[in-house]
């Protein structure tokens, strides 16, 4: 995958993630466990003793932390749409194009011509029509 085409997926991942986010948070629902408070005043716990383990981490690292975080978080979304919307090459040509799967790597469309005993350019048609597709599902979620 080109440095080009990987900030755009980029992006487009950022710019739907605060939107599945805020979604999310107006969907939440009360727990059935009890919350971390409440298990804080049952054990008779002071809150400020409590150390967690990014207080104990350098300040560019707990940046780094979080950016790792959501980056995972959105590709699982990302896969989950995937899975949702494309069926059969389409799905395949763009979890090989994009190294959706984590044990493979990213391929050129070459290589995935290789793979699919195929020619290059249907592998570039078949990706052109599954993001086509895609940037079609996350609209339509967005306006939703």
């Amino acid at each position: 995958m080109s440095s080009s085409q990987s900030h755009k997926l980029k992006r487009h991942l950022q710019e739907n993630w605060e939107q599945i986010k805020s979604k999310l948070m107006a969907v939440k629902c009360k727990p059935s466990r009890p919350s971390y408070s409440e298990n804080l005043k049952a054990f008779s716990v002071n809150r400020e003793s409590l150390i967690c383990i990014k207080d104990k981490i350098p300040i560019d690292d707990k940046e780094a932390i979080d950016e790792q975080v959501n980056l995972k978080m959105q590709i699982k979304q990302l896969r989950h749409v995937v899975h949702k919307v494309l069926y059969g090459r389409e799905r395949t040509v763009i979890t090989m194009r994009y190294g959706l799967d984590p044990k493979m790597a990213e391929m050129t469309q070459r290589e995935i011509a290789g793979e699919l005993n195929i020619s290059r350019s249907y592998v570039s048609r078949i990706e052109k029509k599954a993001l086509t597709k895609l940037r079609r599902e996350f609209i339509e979620t967005k306006q939703s």
